[in-house]
This record gives C-alpha cells, sequence and structure tokens, in this order.
C-alpha cells in the first residue's frame, strides 16, 4: 500500500495505467446522485457508493498538515462521515430516506459485489502510513476496488467521486488538470428551495433566516456564489462537462450517452438503471412516486414556495448561468424594495405553520413574525458586505474552517 501514497493519481506519468478521478462537482440537489447511480455499474467505472464531501473531511482532521496518518483518518472516517455511506448501503433497495436512520431496512451493509467486512479489513491493513489528501483519496478507492468482486481483479479507467463543488479542492491544480469533472447544475433557486424543504420537516423558517445560524439563507446564498465563481473558471476547459438537470430529465438515455461520449467509455445498458455497488437502486426523491430506478422526468416539488425576499436575495451576488453559458441578468434589489420585501415575507407571505415549530398562539406568532423581518433586514447587509458575510457564517458553521472551499476568497 505505501506506493499508493508516493504515487499518487494527480502525479500520474506517461504511459501509467491508475484509473483517473470523475468528479461529480455541482450545486446541491442537481442531479449528482442519479449522475452517480448511472454510472455505478459501468464496467470501466469504480464509483464511491454516496456523496463525500472528501476534500473538507480530510483538511479538517489534517488542520494544517499536509500529511496525516492513516490511523487518525480512518477513526475520523468510520466514527463520524461513515453515517451516510452505512446508511445508502443498508436502504439501497428501499426508498432512500435521507432524515431517517430508522428507515433502514437491513442490518447488512453487503449489497450487490459489494462486501462490506472485507472493506473494513483492507482499511484496516495499513497502520503506519501517512497520507495526503489525494493518497488517502486512491487509498480508500483501492479498498473499495478489493471489496467489490465485480472490480477487484480487473483494470478500470476512472475512479468516481460525487463530491459537490463544496466537497472539492479547487486550489488543487494537480487534480483539475488531469481529473474529469461532471459539474450537476440547477438554478440557485431551485436548489435552494430543495434544501429549504428539508431543513422545514425540522425546524421553522425563523431558524433559516438568522443571519448567524447553521445553513442560514446567507450561508446558502454565499455558497452558490462560490460554487458558480469557481466553475465558470473551468467551463472552457475540455475535460468540464456542465450537466444541467433540466437537460438530464428532459432526455436522459440521450445526455447519458453524451457522458459516456466526454469520459471516451461505450454507453454500456447498465447506464440506464440506477444502482448503487451494482444493485438495483430506487432513489433519494423527495416525493416517493418519482423513485422508480430511473431518472425521473421532473424534480421534487417543494410544499412551501420561495417567499419574495428569497427570491430577490439571490439578485445580490453574481450568478453564472450554466445552462445558457452566460452571466445571468438580474434586476438590482435595492434598500427600499428589501425593507418592502422582508415585511411582505414575514407578515404576509409566509404561513404561521412555517415560521416556528416552538409557538402556536396569535400573539407569539405575531412576535415571531416581527422578530423574522428584522433578520431579514439584517441579512441585506450581509449579502452586501463580504467580511460581514464571513462573520456571520462562521459563527455557527464550524465546518467552514480548514475547509478549501471557503478558505479561499473568491
Amino acid at each position: 500500500m505505501s506506493e499508493i501514497k508516493n504515487h499518487s493519481s494527480a502525479e500520474q506519468g506517461v504511459g501509467d495505467s491508475r484509473p483517473r478521478y470523475i468528479f461529480i462537482a455541482g450545486t446541491p440537489r442537481s442531479g449528482g446522485s442519479v449522475t452517480l447511480a448511472s454510472l455505478d455499474d459501468h464496467p470501466d467505472l469504480l464509483a464511491w457508493p454516496n456523496e463525500f464531501l472528501y476534500f473538507p473531511f480530510f483538511y479538517q482532521v489534517a488542520k494544517g498538515r499536509q500529511e496525516v496518518p492513516v490511523c487518525e483518518l480512518n477513526q475520523k472516517l468510520l466514527n463520524v462521515s461513515f453515517a451516510a455511506f452505512r446508511k445508502r448501503l443498508q436502504n439501497v433497495n428501499g426508498i432512500y430516506v435521507q432524515d431517517s436512520l430508522s428507515s433502514t431496512h437491513s442490518e447488512s451493509y453487503n449489497i450487490g459485489d459489494f462486501d462490506y467486512q472485507v472493506f473494513l479489513e483492507n482499511l484496516e491493513s495499513v497502520s503506519d502510513e501517512h497520507f495526503t489528501a489525494v493518497g488517502y483519496l486512491d487509498f480508500l478507492f483501492e479498498c473499495l476496488k478489493k471489496a467489490n468482486r465485480k472490480y477487484r481483479d480487473k483494470q478500470v479507467k476512472y475512479n468516481v467521486l460525487l463530491t459537490g463543488a463544496r466537497g472539492f479542492d479547487w486550489n488543487n491544480n494537480n487534480l483539475l488538470e488531469t481529473s474529469m469533472f461532471l459539474f450537476s447544475y440547477r438554478e440557485a433557486e431551485d436548489s435552494y428551495a430543495s434544501l429549504r424543504e428539508r431543513r422545514l420537516r425540522k425546524a421553522g423558517l425563523n431558524m433559516l433566516f438568522s443571519p448567524a445560524g447553521k445553513k442560514s439563507l446567507l450561508y446558502w446564498v454565499e455558497t452558490y456564489r462560490r460554487i458558480s465563481d469557481y466553475a465558470k473558471d473551468h467551463i472552457d476547459h475540455g475535460n468540464f462537462l456542465v450537466v444541467p438537470l433540466k437537460n438530464l430529465q428532459a432526455d436522459s438515455d440521450e445526455f447519458l450517452r453524451k457522458i459516456c461520449a466526454f469520459l471516451s467509455i461505450k454507453p454500456y445498458p447498465s447506464i440506464y438503471d440506477l444502482s448503487v455497488c451494482g444493485a438495483p437502486y430506487k432513489g433519494n426523491a423527495s416525493e416517493g412516486n418519482l423513485n422508480r430506478g430511473k431518472i425521473a422526468k421532473r424534480t421534487s416539488k417543494p410544499r412551501t414556495p420561495l417567499c419574495s425576499f428569497e427570491k430577490r436575495a439571490f439578485a445580490l451576488v453574481d450568478l453564472f448561468d450554466f445552462s445558457e453559458g452566460k452571466p445571468r441578468k438580474m434586476p438590482p434589489f435595492g434598500l427600499v424594495e428589501m425593507i418592502q420585501k422582508a415585511f411582505s415575507s414575514a407578515f404576509s407571505e409566509i404561513p404561521a405553520e412555517n415560521i416556528t415549530k416552538r409557538i402556536s398562539l396569535p400573539v407569539g406568532i405575531f412576535f415571531e413574525r416581527v422578530l423574522m423581518f428584522f433578520k431579514l433586514c439584517l441579512i441585506y447587509p450581509g449579502l452586501k458586505n463580504t467580511w460581514l458575510k464571513m462573520k456571520f457564517i462562521k459563527k455557527s458553521n464550524l465546518h467552514v474552517i480548514n475547509n478549501p472551499f471557503w478558505t479561499r476568497i473568491k
């Protein structure tokens, strides 16, 4: 295993036959999971089973170190970061319910040709190595390959990892040059609405509208701005393919063939059916009737539409329209309009049950609406001032520390 660290795929030389990386690195809730599940069982591709924001994981463990002991990385991986991995394996033959561990269907993590115990044994077989970020990623895929009967004795062309744009290291020029990128894309407002829908199941919008709250509206608007800025620098590169969700849904078969042509691989029949580790997989759409093992023709419909303030907040950042290949043109969002939108959103547009889950009395709801109005007004200067914005975001989002997506100023 020692050669994995010293000869990572990011440092491939001429004639090197080790697999390259495909990073599915786009906006949240934009078809990345179904793209991964479509490519999963292709004989030339070894796919990591679930979304993994890998580089933030590594650098938060590293805390500034270039190399980290494998035992330290494994401990963090198994104790903290592997819950979603195991959950995906357990739920693969049913509907994947992201918000509930109680929805699991099996006590076993062995699915398809994948043997979870063999994976753990390979993971723990190395105890005295120190890995760089890419070196440990190579090691993880080597362990995954050895644990999968279909791939362990054959050579693959690519390792596939769904990181999302937030999970990739946009500072790593070697990876940017040697890897292939599938940029799953959905307009920011629609993507945010899907994320927000999940949040509403647990808490009211007053939590989401707190400027210094965890993964607040302010946090997400800045997230989409950074994704846009990182990705638009690479849109014209030959190893970067934009995968708009609306195009993928309109004609899935045609677009999947386009992806295969981009990757220079054959469009095997397996790409038209969703799978995880080769086992049939229904999907993880919010609407259960869309989970049928194929790419659905539409997205789940949010039960609570965005308020006018949320819609206009995205006008304060310059976002790129990757479907059209040009900057978006949106009208400016001035101070007077901001106050009007904040007032109408807080006092008339948002139903009482979506404001807070804690209070039901009319007087309490009124004060919650007043509080929401002031929170929305505070978001506005945060959106316009970079220093204040990051001050708010860092207060309750500790994961941005040592995170390459957030440490680079764009």
